[in-house]
């Protein structure tokens, strides 16, 4: 047996042969790949060890947390509750501290091929008693629940791997219970659409043959719905996840457990990645993501862009039906993202009709939307002027820290934010409201030049080696562009850039912070790419991002699980979400480094007095009271049984939609604020010549004059403006 001293200088012999001589050997055997694969595992693992920020020892206890991880990832590839508990126990006494070996190359890989082979064992069962299930009608008069089991994935603690949930309780422990989970699961898929179609019935005109079904009628189109669901995603499982992508997965979970940004990318999908990113297609704009019972949900809705411009799609929203245009609708049920998107996507100007279904509270919506190009300079920052009370309050929308690397003469945040605020000094604004709500981060370089056009030279951002070597990276320009009072707005959805950004306002009391806390990323990411480039130029063997480096406030303190706490609190949406890097497990720690020195502003008004008023105001606005009471009530109620009584089932769901309704209808002022184009954006807008472009833009300024959110952070402006703020010149802290 090999000893671990010697283990890295011999994978990096193995690897190097493998990567210099097999897209020359022609195709290989079986044998071949199970050794590449091994000899790839090996040097990703010494990679994690020797090159991770912070990583974890790679031994009998990390073995654990990849064994359980892993039959709970798996076991979602086939829709989840496939495996027995004497599954589980079977496996364990294989290999549940024998994956640092596989890891290390000390043993024989063999763990994920076994798992993968009780899995498909398991799944035949399932996927027999699912048709029997599904073959009789389903009673909803019985008082029973069914209970989500969307939380039984976070086993383990945030920043450590310490079990906090009994592993002995997440699996069926017999044939009965695993049958009775299926039941309950199945049954409610049913309810849902079975109480879909009967809101369609209610609706229908009295000539529809729908209004004529009964009950009955639709119980048996809802089963044969979830069956059909069902049959696809069964399929789908079973021809997708072949041995690469078991592989990829457990090389995935590897890697995760070391931190939630650390990936493994396998050839494919660092191609389709890649492609992703170029943006070179006609889409809605809206960023997909497969569920394990089969759907397709919204989890991001990218600003601008169609799905954005509709206002009804929201993030976790699920799509149902594709249609093209007025033709037939598809179900997508069981579609896999690959297949969806084809769908989704087609010709610039042509139009796709989405049939949808609330995240919230189960209303189903169709939405038509007529494709557009999915790029970049969509997204590009933008300004408006808003006047109240008699002032005039820059507004500069900065959706993401973007920047074009490839392209010398490509987009640049920095130089595009440069251009919005000389257009907003020429209307002569006196405030500025920065809104980098959503915004997730991007070009370090940029939003360095960005802090640089608020606040004189001086140190940014700090970042923090693993051998503990810290860099300030500084703004080395002396000159100030905008020196007026600004308030920046964030939200939970803020990240990494947005992070550092508003950190460095805040940290040099340049302005005042208004939102919710930020995401909380900080940590730094690079791409290692895995052996030489084939005929397209993409590496071999895929790519490994490794989180390389921390990020720290000027102040010392590191925006990690933390983010960046506002000054004046405003309530978030989000928040139900559990979006957040502190809801991720595994994420590294926060912590604190020394303080860099740097030089601030101190304004003449009383900022502490500035931000009391403002908090003052959204404690008492009734909107903001509202929109908190709403999401209390999510909240509080987001993990409670389902029940499967129809009776009982139809009050919950028209309890949330009571509170859904009420919640979308917060965020509209009655009154809209009066924003006005800046001056030299008006060909852009009125005389542009695609009138589509045009319109879009008009569609964005009415839609800010809306947001309650933005009328509070011009608000502390108008506080601001008030006092007679004078910038004086810096002190040196």
């Amino acid at each position: 047996m090999l000893s671990k001293r010697t283990v890295p200088f011999l994978i990096l012999v193995m690897l190097a042969g493998v990567l210099g001589s097999v897209s020359c050997k022609g195709k290989m055997k079986e044998t071949d790949t199970t050794v590449q694969q091994q000899q790839l595992l090996m040097y990703i693992g010494m990679v994690l060890e020797r090159d991770h920020y912070s990583p974890k020892p790679i031994d009998d206890a990390f073995s654990k947390v990849v064994f359980d991880k892993y039959m709970s990832s798996i076991d979602n590839q086939f829709l989840k509750d496939n495996f027995l508990q004497s599954d589980i126990d079977s496996l364990k006494g294989l290999y549940y501290t024998k994956l640092d070996d596989e890891i290390h190359g000390t043993a024989k890989m063999s763990f994920f091929l076994a798992a993968v082979e009780v899995l498909n064992r398991r799944s035949k069962e399932v996927d027999k008693f699912y048709n029997e299930i599904l073959a009789k009608p389903f009673k909803f008069t019985d008082d029973e629940t069914y209970q989500s089991d969307k939380d039984t994935n976070s086993i383990y603690k945030n920043s450590g791997l310490e079990v906090y949930k009994d592993q002995n309780n997440i699996y069926p422990k017999n044939d009965q219970e695993r049958y009775d989970v299926w039941r309950k699961k199945l049954k409610y898929q049913t309810l849902t659409r079975f109480v879909d179609l009967q809101n369609q019935r209610d609706k229908a005109a009295d000539t529809s043959s729908l209004k004529k079904k009964s009950d009955a009628d639709l119980e048996k189109e809802a089963r044969e719905a979830v069956k059909k669901m069902m049959d696809r995603a069964f399929k789908k499982s079973k021809s997708d996840f072949d041995e690469e992508q078991q592989y990829s997965l457990f090389v995935n979970t590897i890697c995760k457990i070391m931190d939630p940004h650390t990936d493994y990318f396998p050839p494919i999908e660092k191609r389709e990645f890649d492609a992703e990113m170029g943006n070179s297609f006609f889409g809605i704009g809206a960023q997909l993501q497969e569920t394990p019972d089969g759907t397709i949900k919204i989890v991001d809705i990218l600003k601008g862009l169609p799905a954005y411009r509709t206002g009804k799609m929201k993030v976790n929203d699920v799509i149902q039906k594709v249609a093209q245009g007025d033709g037939p609708a598809v179900d997508i049920s069981g579609y896999s993202i690959t297949d969806a998107v084809k769908l989704i996507r087609g010709a610039k100007g042509s139009v796709v009709t989405l049939t949808m279904k609330r995240a919230t509270d189960g209303t189903v919506y169709v939405l038509s939307i007529v494709r557009d190009e999915v790029k970049q300079d969509e997204l590009a920052a933008r300004s408006a002027v808003i006047n109240q009370n008699g002032k005039k309050i820059g507004y500069l929308y900065l959706p993401e820290f973007y920047n074009d690397f490839n392209n010398p003469n490509g987009a640049k945040c920095a130089v595009d934010v440069r251009n919005e605020i000389i257009k907003l000094k020429k209307d002569s604004i006196q405030g500025l409201v920065f809104d980098l709500r959503s915004n997730n981060g991007g070009s370090l370089m940029d939003v360095i030049q960005i802090v640089g056009l608020f606040v004189p030279q001086g140190p940014v951002v700090q970042v923090r080696d693993r051998n503990g070597k810290v860099e300030q990276l500084k703004d080395e320009d002396k000159d100030v562009l905008y020196d007026g009072p600004m308030t920046v707005m964030i939200n939970n959805l803020s990240a990494s850039a947005a992070e550092i950004f508003a950190a460095a306002i805040q940290d040099y009391h340049r302005g005042v912070i208004i939102g919710s806390d930020s995401y909380g990323k900080g940590t730094v990411q690079r791409q290692m790419m895995l052996g030489k480039a084939n005929e397209n130029g993409d590496p071999e063997f895929g790519a490994l991002k490794l989180t390389f480096q921390k990020f720290y406030r000027v102040n010392g303190g590191s925006t990690q699980r933390k983010g960046v706490v506002p000054d004046v609190v405003l309530p978030d949406q989000y928040s139900i979400l559990k979006l957040r890097e502190t809801d991720a497990e595994f994420s590294l720690p926060y912590d604190k480094i020394t303080p860099a020195s740097i030089t601030y502003y101190t304004p003449k008004y009383d900022a502490a007095k500035i931000v009391h008023a403002s908090q003052t105001r959204v404690n008492e606005n009734a909107i903001f009271t509202a929109i908190q009471k709403n999401i209390d009530w999510f909240k509080k109620n987001e993990d409670k049984p389902i029940s499967l009584n129809l009776i009982k089932y139809k009050e919950e769901r028209a309890a949330m939609s009571k509170i859904n309704n009420k919640d979308d209808s917060l965020f509209i002022l009655k009154q809209p604020l009066s924003v006005k184009i800046a001056s030299d954006d008006y060909n852009k807008v009125y005389k542009n010549d695609d009138s589509a472009k045009g319109k879009r833009y008009q569609d964005w300024y009415k839609a800010l004059g809306k947001d309650v959110y933005i009328k509070e952070a011009s608000n502390t402006i108008l506080d601001m403006i008030s006092t007679k703020l004078v910038v004086t010149e810096p002190k040196k802290k």
